[in-house]
């Protein structure tokens, strides 16, 4: 392994079916966290240096689903500080942004689970306001979803947001550029990182999906050995990954 900080990003965490690849259950979660401790990788929260001489990993997690409430508890008994990423209109709502969510709806945390999972020690960030990628926005209607995505999980918690993880992992110079005037200091990608600018290249931290089709050799070649194989993989999700946009009409 690497030295340096590896940062994964999960969603759902449910024992329920759920269609689709975004759904890592509970089990399998703890078994990843496992392996990473066999790899050498100590657990932490601090998006440090990616360089530095201790291997570490992050743990993220997007879209704020009810089920990851347990999971993200257990953590934080481990002593462990996750970061949830949050957006702020499917709070206590079901998941209607997403297509998959018109026959398998699943519940987003409330507020008062997002106030006690902050004092448990999960870091909250933003995750937008409506889950619409910010790519696709003009720039007024960007501005305000960054603005008061951020207001509203600070005022529900009580502390600083800061940090913000990209819809879709989508964003440009243009987004970067914006979420960095509305008060971020980090974003999180997904996979892929697009060509940015100089100054923009800094706010961005890379996180590696994964998903309940995930397995040791799947994490392996893509976390580990970098295979080719794993790298088109993760291409393809991430190009498909808009498709939730294209098809729901909430989110147009």
């Amino acid at each position: 392994m690497t030295a340096g900080l590896l940062t994964l990003a999960f969603h759902q965490t449910s024992d329920r079916f759920f269609p689709g690849i975004n759904n890592v259950p509970p089990r399998m979660f703890f078994a990843i966290l496992d392996l990473l401790t066999a790899w050498g990788l100590e657990l932490r929260a601090d998006s440090g240096s990616e360089t530095g001489k201790t291997s570490a990993a992050m743990l993220t997690f997007d879209d704020g689903y009810e089920d990851n409430f347990a999971v993200l508890e257990a953590v934080c008994r481990r002593g462990i500080r996750p970061w949830l990423f949050v957006p702020t209109e499917t709070i206590g709502e079901s998941n209607r942004w997403d297509y998959a969510g018109r026959f398998f709806p699943a519940r987003h945390l409330s507020a008062e689970q997002i106030r006690r999972l902050s004092a448990m020690g999960v870091i909250i960030g933003s995750h937008g306001v409506s889950h619409r990628s910010l790519t696709a926005m003009n720039p007024e209607r960007r501005t305000a979803e960054l603005i008061d995505s951020r207001k509203t999980l600070e005022d529900l918690i009580g502390k600083p947001v800061d940090s913000l993880s990209f819809p879709f992992g989508r964003f440009d110079d243009a987004v970067v550029a914006g979420a960095r005037r509305c008060g971020f200091t980090t974003g999180f990608g997904l996979d892929r990182i697009l060509p940015l600018s100089d100054d923009n290249l800094s706010f961005i931290r890379r996180r590696h999906a994964i998903y309940g089709n995930d397995n040791y050799y799947s994490l392996r070649n893509r976390l580990v050995r970098h295979t080719l194989w794993e790298a088109v993989k993760t291409g393809i999700t991430w190009r498909l990954a808009g498709g939730t946009t294209a098809i729901s009409p909430a989110l147009k």
